[in-house]
């Protein structure tokens, strides 16, 4: 555990932001639609579910890297050099130390395990254009072309 007090300056900003939260999460929700819109299916994607209420944190994708015969590390940088960042996302819980100490390792959860190599996450945040989504798409569209 541990005291972690928010300083009054990050309160104060906090609260002139919750007031815009409405827009935030309606730009947020804009921006996923178009994401949905414009990103081609291929058997080696998993988009999101889509659902009532969804805040759109994130935008996370699934990509079996093994039946496109790239490395997550190939995807990585074919995001980088065309300058959009990406998030790594999510490892499996059990592998973190904390559970390793209590007798977790590879193989005990498999699907989680996948999951943790095939997850990434697209940038989604609410100054985010409908062009900056398409420049997204248009990236990750090129790495199912054949």
């Amino acid at each position: 555990g541990a005291k972690s007090n928010l300083p009054d300056v990050n309160a104060a900003l906090g609260l002139v932001q919750l007031g815009r939260l409405p827009e935030f999460n309606k730009s947020r929700m804009e921006l996923a639609q178009s994401y949905f819109q414009r990103i081609r299916q291929h058997p080696a994607l998993i988009l999101p579910a889509d659902g009532e209420g969804h805040s759109w944190h994130m935008f996370c994708v699934c990509i079996d890297f093994t039946a496109l015969g790239l490395t997550r590390r190939d995807v990585e940088e074919h995001f980088k050099q065309r300058g959009i960042n990406v998030g790594m996302h999510y490892p499996a819980i059990h592998l973190f130390p904390l559970y390793r100490q209590y007798g977790y390792g590879p193989g005990d959860f498999p699907n989680a395990e996948q999951i943790g190599k095939q997850t990434f996450s697209l940038p989604l945040f609410p100054a985010m254009t409908h062009d900056d989504v398409q420049q997204v798409c248009d990236a990750l569209n090129e790495l199912f072309q054949e």
